[in-house]
């Protein structure tokens, strides 16, 4: 499969694309539908080429798994420094939040094992609390003896 195929097959919203361009530009800016195609598709390009780059840092370190490090190694490879600090930025308010959600998942586990369930809200039965036995009656209502005959 080419790139040129490639590209055509990775098409971005140009929904998305046209906010992020009008988040950029001043108030009041317009911009033409072909400009936000042609955005569309050098954004696609630059996700192929730096997924190229960041597939080539993770066979070379003999990993099947494209890392954050390989991301971060292809925007320096392709001469992108000026997107290395937001990149690290947005990666560090990821891991923050995955691990706040996982100290919310095990403080919620915990609160569910602490807390009481229907069995032990129960008073429970000794013999002491039981009735005694000439209360009881020996025959349960549902069984034939106990039943009104004809």
């Amino acid at each position: 499969m080419s790139v040129d195929t490639k590209v055509e097959d990775l098409r971005l919203p140009l929904s998305v694309v046209g906010r992020l361009i009008k988040d950029t530009l001043p108030p009041g800016a317009v911009v033409s539908k072909e400009a936000r195609t042609a955005m569309a598709r050098a954004a696609a390009v630059f996700v192929l080429h730096a997924t190229n780059f960041a597939n080539e840092s993770a066979v070379a370190a003999k990993r099947k798994t494209v890392t954050a490090a390989d991301i971060l190694h292809a925007i320096r490879e392709l001469e992108c420094d000026q997107l290395e600090q937001p990149v690290e930025e947005a990666l560090s308010g990821w891991r923050q939040s995955k691990q706040q959600r996982a100290v919310a998942r095990k403080e919620n586990k915990e609160k569910k094992l602490s807390s009481p369930t229907a069995d032990e809200d129960m008073p429970e039965l000794t013999a002491e609390s039981a009735p005694p036995d000439d209360e009881l009656d020996a025959t349960p209502p549902s069984s034939p003896s106990a039943l009104p005959t004809d």
